[in-house]
């Protein structure tokens, strides 16, 4: 069974198979340029250099695998492998001294003599130095300055037998480089990620490469960052870095820079890695999000393999979170600043968009461009971005493109595609991007649910998912999504069944919002099913249209009819069920005594158009000196929803052709004969329809618009 990994391994390659940078071409060279140089004893140096993430290690293991252990070639040595990890050591000493340990032993357990000569060597220098180092630290504790302690003593009262002789390290040295001098092999002594280690690290393996180790028939193959590794140890031998480098230069004999990948190169590695990336995603279906991240694949930049794996292994991690919540290529996009600026996607991620969305809540589409007032085409919260991140502004353009450059169609729709495409850039989804959980915001596994109940013809479960979304998000979040998912469902079936289980539930849905845009949900999602039917003339909707109506409040139905074109065909139906719901009401008062109720125009539209003489009929019936100033106010302006304004001459139109004005007008001056016309009358006509008027001062104005209506009507002498 094959082993599934499910994050990338950044573990550097190992053989030539592996190589996707072409690196094996240049680790050839070098090691034809390692073997042709056999013959000559000096220690050497190789440092493979380059910067962290570039392949270092793998290019080493390209080399190492070419050299390998008994591969001859006339002419030349064969080579011997040591590779020494420096990282698995705590101090500076225990790293010097399992160098030599581990060197040692590896040529004691060689068959050739001139090997285990030198490895029994090596271990005597070896101990040599810690005894050195013990002099020194005994000598140290003495309270006599005088006494010394002699390192071959030490030796001898630790057991080591000198065979009469008192050496020193470079007798011993020359010792070794003899024995290793005359044999066939040379000795590659690999050492990995130098520059990781701290300076002191750094400092006491440069030491034993550079004085203590510097045998004869050694080859170093290291690899360092030379930038880095300059910075570490400057201090020791000058002033700055370009001292460090200086010390480098003495040290490393051939320096190595590795080749600069390829564009091609690095495309491939990471169409590749982001294969298989995708390949551990493909629960969440979503092929095309996938096609287009590899789309804008020009727009990124990579320093390096090592990057790319950070990437994908990041954005793993977010798509497998909230992978069905999001827009994979806005939430690919957004790990790529992550990773590569990360202030930036911090200033991001603390945007307060919901101030600037409140703003042009009828688009709900974030933009950064928030100095409403301006008219530049980068403003605000944009610009700011822009003047700090020039570099990942092309980025930024993709995922919160400017509202102007947007395709073309009306704001509505952009706002409604940006939000059925869970893009970042909606209000609806923004939050999700950045706290990878969805509570108070609209779960995209639940209205995946909401719509599998629905087509199973599931009520109860789909009546739980749809009481779900509205307790646990807020009521304009619901609402704003609701809303998009209506206008985008494409495939009419399903669309039909979701109006049918809205308007049958529709008591669930709120009838109050939580901010100055959202007044009534409710009324809200109803008005936004009205557009839609509306607008979908390819399919003859009256069914469904009624059938909806039929399921709402007197006052939500109103509201619902009045998003219908007029000329739309079944009107008629739905100013019908107005009618019908409003006699089932079977109020105490007539609907118009409350002239405040926004829906008493479409009753009125509704009852006049359907039935002309029945609604007459019951103006005449229910008019009183009480509620007939009340009847005239229902057609004046209602601002604001705070104060009626004068009664224009539009006003008055409309009035006209909805009631008989000359029994109004006679029913007026019966009830009120002060206004028996004897002169024009005073605040008749007021300069505005939009400053405050009384109920009285709205009854002089029917009467003022009356009177000069009957003039034009009289046929002048």
């Amino acid at each position: 069974m094959t082993k599934k990994e499910y994050l990338l391994n950044d573990s550097p390659i190992s053989s030539i198979e592996e190589d996707i940078f072409n690196f094996s071409h240049y680790a050839e060279k070098v090691n034809t340029i390692i073997q042709k140089n056999t013959e000559n004893p000096e220690c050497i140096v190789i440092g493979i250099q380059g910067k962290w993430g570039d392949g270092k290690t793998s290019f080493m293991n390209l080399i190492k695998n070419k050299l390998a252990e008994f591969e001859d070639e006339e002419g030349n040595k064969r080579i011997l492998k040591y590779e020494f990890n420096p990282w698995r050591y705590s101090t500076e000493d225990e790293m010097l001294f399992d160098f030599f340990d581990g060197l040692s032993k590896k040529l004691l357990l060689d068959k050739k003599d001139n090997f285990k000569k030198a490895g029994r060597y090596i271990r005597k220098f070896s101990r040599y130095m810690k005894a050195i180092k013990l002099s020194a630290s005994i000598g140290a504790m003495s309270n006599n300055a005088k006494i010394t302690f002699e390192p071959h003593r030490i030796l001898e009262a630790l057991g080591e037998d000198l065979e009469g002789e008192k050496p020193t390290l470079e007798d011993i040295k020359e010792k070794i480089d003899s024995e290793l001098e005359k044999s066939d092999y040379k000795i590659a002594v690999y050492v990995d990620d130098i520059d990781r280690l701290d300076k002191d690290e750094i400092y006491t393996l440069l030491k034993i490469i550079k004085l203590n180790a510097n045998f004869k028939n050694l080859i170093y193959i290291i690899t360092l960052d030379p930038e880095q590794v300059a910075k570490a140890i400057h201090h020791r031998y000058g002033t700055d870095k370009q001292d460090g480098k200086l010390f480098l230069e003495k040290i490393i004999n051939i320096p190595i820079v590795l080749p600069k990948i390829e564009k091609e190169d690095l495309q491939l590695f990471f169409e590749m890695k982001f294969k298989h990336t995708t390949s551990l995603l493909n629960f969440l279906d979503k092929e095309d999000e996938y096609k287009d991240i590899l789309h804008n694949y020009n727009n990124l930049s990579f320093k390096s393999p090592r990057e790319v794996l950070r990437l994908l292994n990041s954005f793993f991690i977010s798509a497998f979170a909230i992978g069905e919540e999001v827009n994979l290529r806005d939430l690919f996009l957004l790990e790529y600043l992550k990773i590569t600026d990360e202030e930036c996607y911090n200033e991001i991620k603390k945007y307060d968009y919901q101030s600037s969305v409140i703003l042009s809540s009828f688009i709900q589409i974030i933009d950064f461009n928030d100095e409403f007032e301006s008219s530049e085409p980068i403003k605000g919260y944009r610009k700011i971005l822009d003047e700090k991140h020039k570099s990942s502004m092309k980025i930024i353009d993709l995922l919160f493109p400017s509202i102007d450059s947007m395709e073309r169609g009306t704001l509505s729709e952009n706002k409604d595609k940006v939000s059925s495409e869970l893009r970042i850039n909606s209000a609806n989804h923004f939050e999700k991007y950045f706290s990878y959980h969805t509570e108070r915001k609209i779960s995209q596994a639940k209205v995946k649910s909401l719509f599998k109940f629905i087509k199973e013809d599931n009520e109860q479960e789909s009546l739980e998912v749809l009481e779900q979304l509205i307790q646990k998000n807020p009521i304009h979040t619901f609402t704003f999504r609701l809303e998009d998912i209506i206008s985008n469902t494409e495939k009419i079936n399903e669309r039909n069944k979701l109006l049918l289980f809205l308007a049958k539930h529709n008591i669930v849905i709120p009838t109050t919002g939580d901010n100055r845009i959202i007044e009534n949900s409710r009324e809200r999602i109803f008005n936004k099913i009205a557009k839609v039917l509306d607008r979908d003339s390819a399919n003859d909707n009256a069914e469904i249209a009624t059938k909806i109506g039929k399921q709402l409040d007197l006052k939500t139905l109103c509201r619902y009819v009045l998003h219908f074109d007029k000329d739309t065909p079944y009107n008629n139906e739905l100013y019908a069920i107005i009618v019908q719901k409003l006699k089932e009401e079977k109020s105490d008062t007539p609907f118009y005594e409350n002239p405040e109720n926004r829906e008493n125009g479409m009753i009125i539209y509704a009852w006049s158009f359907s039935d002309k003489e029945e609604f007459n009929s019951f103006i005449e019936e229910s008019v009183s000196k009480e509620n007939i100033m009340l009847l005239i106010r229902n057609f004046a302006p209602y601002w604001n929803n705070t104060h009626f304004g004068a009664l224009s001459e539009d006003s008055y139109d409309n009035l006209k052709a909805r009631l008989d004005v000359d029994f109004v007008y006679r029913k007026l001056l019966e009830f009120y004969p002060e206004y028996i016309p004897n002169s024009k009358g005073i605040n008749s006509h007021p300069d505005s329809d939009i400053h405050y008027s009384s109920e009285e001062e709205n009854a002089l104005q029917f009467i003022y618009w009356y009177r000069k209506d009957k003039e034009e009507e009289e046929p002048k002498n």
